[in-house]
């Protein structure tokens, strides 16, 4: 299989790079709870790591809740609580607007 390349803004990993991070990001996952079937919650800008999350989560057998950072506050709650997510992945940015979940 060709060694392609993914590039964001300010970064490029081979493929080789990229499963070597997922794999790793799979492995904290599941250690955080991520099983078969459940529900991670991910409020990340598009972006590079927004798909290696979303590939570690499908490593770890989870599945992706994309949830949108930008919502009201109550919106956002609200949906989080009701998802049952095991947990959320978030940006560091987005952490402010989403605080009272």
């Amino acid at each position: 299989m060709a060694n392609a390349f993914v590039a964001d803004f300010d970064q490029r990993l081979s493929r080789e790079m990229r499963e070597n991070r997922v794999s790793r990001g799979a492995t904290t996952q599941t250690g955080l709870g991520a099983g078969v079937d459940d529900l991670v919650a991910v409020v990340l800008r598009n972006g590079l790591a927004q798909l290696e999350v979303m590939r570690e989560a499908a490593c770890a057998g989870a599945v992706i809740l994309a949830l949108n950072g930008h919502a009201a506050k109550g919106e956002f709650a609200v949906t989080y609580k009701d998802s049952g997510a095991r947990f959320v992945i978030i940006h560091s940015a987005l952490i402010s607007p989403c605080a009272p979940c």
